[in-house]
């Protein structure tokens, strides 16, 4: 994922881009994909909820190329804030679809709509 969010050149874009590249993803990657498949969400939930994911997701975002302090995102504790409520949005995403199926430009500009303008965007 830090690779990916890499090429983008702003907060609001980089954190946009964060919830449509994990619903993607996720579903795809070997092991979690079979815990989601095997009807295992309630675990998969409970560990991507949790304080070392939400450490991680706000280590992925610091090590994008973006100013997050230019958005007001100056401290640890709002990074990994910012980490929570865009990995509860993917948790929401990846769980609970949309009953019309989104693609990745409808994704993108339902999160843009909701999260870029608390980011600058």
């Amino acid at each position: 994922m830090e690779r990916h969010l890499a090429s983008f050149g702003s907060a609001a874009e980089a954190a946009v881009e964060s919830v449509v590249f994990a619903v993607r993803t996720v579903p795809d990657e070997p092991y979690l994909g079979l815990l989601l498949e095997a009807g295992e969400t309630d675990f998969f939930t409970v560990e991507v909820a949790s304080a070392p994911a939400f450490a991680l997701g706000a280590r992925i975002l610091r090590n994008v190329p973006v100013d997050w302090t230019a958005v007001g995102v100056t401290t640890d504790e709002e990074l990994q804030g910012l980490a929570e409520i865009l990995m509860r949005l993917f948790l929401s995403f990846l769980r609970y679809p949309s009953a019309a199926t989104l693609d990745d430009d409808e994704l993108r500009k339902l999160v843009r709509r909701w999260i870029g303008p608390a980011l600058g965007g």
